[in-house]
């Protein structure tokens, strides 16, 4: 949020149902927000905050604190972020339909000694027309015991239905050799959507390539389909310069 941003106490509802302006507080609670549009602004999230049904968000200039929950720190649908620090979630947003994603850092650090999670940055597991612009995105976490931690700092996956109108434009994707691939693109013959892709996009974006000069364990980009329709692949690279190939 701007320096020298004065934060009071929010009082309103943990569950928001009408058109609401939140602005400079700290809410320590999650918010659901079910119907309506709401908008907060240089403010301080202790919680996650869930958008469901046609309700919207547009947050900016603010901080989302997940409080470690196993859940996503923002989703679901109907987003704006801008300028905005998540942290502290098994994911830091899950999208399935009509997100944009600007100017933000997205980060996943912790899990909890021994947890099974599966976590990402980002993630979408079906859904359409979702679209990230420079933002810095990364998930770090030591992997478990049990198989537990980060899959990719963004992944689509077609689990629950089919993936189309993805644009990834100008972002930086940064190196974790904890983590299976950095970016994960949608096609996997093995989900149940997972052949149905279109539209997916990556275009001018950074990828740090970490110690194994991979950028994740097993790789930089896996799941991307060059032939799929409408999917671009255009001028990514690492951070030395060198050209990503999916």
């Amino acid at each position: 949020m701007p320096a020298g941003t004065s934060l009071s106490a929010y009082s309103g509802p943990c569950t928001i149902k009408a058109d609401t302006v939140i602005d400079g507080k700290t809410i320590n609670c999650g918010l659901s927000i079910t119907a309506g549009k709401v908008t907060i602004s240089r403010s301080k999230v202790n919680g996650r905050i869930d958008v469901i049904n046609d309700a919207s968000l547009a947050i900016s200039d603010s901080e989302v604190d997940g409080q470690n929950v196993q859940a996503p720190a923002i989703g679901y649908r109907n987003l704006t972020v801008q300028r905005v620090d998540v942290h502290n979630a098994q994911h830091g947003i899950l999208c399935e339909d009509n997100c944009l994603i600007k100017d933000s850092y997205v980060h996943i650090e912790y899990i909890p000694a021994g947890a099974a999670w599966h976590m990402n940055a980002f993630l979408s597991n079906g859904g359409a027309d979702n679209t990230l612009i420079h933002n810095t995105l990364r998930c770090s976490v030591p992997i478990t015991q049990n198989d537990g931690g980060c899959t990719a700092d963004a992944a689509i996956f077609g689990d629950f239905g089919p993936n189309n109108r993805y644009t990834f434009d100008n972002n930086l994707f940064l190196a974790s050799t904890q983590i299976s691939y950095c970016a994960y693109g949608g096609t996997d013959p093995g989900k149940p959507y997972g052949t149905k892709v279109s539209g997916i996009i990556f275009r001018n974006n950074v990828f740090e390539p970490g110690t194994n000069s991979k950028c994740g364990l097993y790789g930089t980009v896996t799941s991307f389909d060059t032939d799929a329709a409408g999917n671009v692949w255009s001028n990514n690279v690492y951070t030395n310069g060198k050209a990503v190939t999916p």
